[in-house]
């Protein structure tokens, strides 16, 4: 599979296409074809080493990319919430899961997935997982 992954902690210079394996689905998991990426100040945090010192992978290369849009391609042997050809939404914190969106595949544990739902596109669906889960959780009016 074709993926944009990090192969230093130089910036984004340090960001290549890549040919790589495709990923596999573990028992509890899932693999999304990606049919769209979000991208948030996190990526390209990400490629300076800004989560090494709270636990974030230091290996390379490293598949970037945390918000996903696509399609269930495979499921694994414990997974009866999803089918292949699901249409799905969901985000892996790429530099603690390795895991990244910015590829044709990903491989996600399927409880970080959410249905996509029917209204949404892949490209607009890819938006949404991070900036949801950090918005600070109040709606209150001025």
């Amino acid at each position: 599979m074709h993926a944009l992954a990090l192969n230093a902690f130089d910036g984004p210079a340090a960001v290549s296409l890549l040919d790589l394996p495709d990923p596999v689905a573990t028992a509890d998991g899932v693999v999304v074809a990606v049919e769209a990426a979000g991208i948030g100040i996190w990526d390209a945090q990400t490629t300076h080493g800004a989560f090494t010192g709270m636990g974030g992978l230091a290996t390379f290369p490293q598949v970037l990319g945390w918000d996903l849009a696509g399609t269930v391609a495979a499921v694994g042997e414990n997974v009866s919430r999803w089918s292949i050809g699901d249409q799905v939404l969901g985000f892996s914190a790429q530099p603690w899961t390795g895991a990244g969106a910015f590829a044709q595949l990903i491989a996600v544990d399927s409880a970080v997935l959410a249905p996509r739902p029917v209204a949404l596109d892949a490209f607009t669906a890819a938006a949404f997982p991070v900036s949801a889960l950090s918005s600070g959780g109040s709606s209150r009016a001025a």
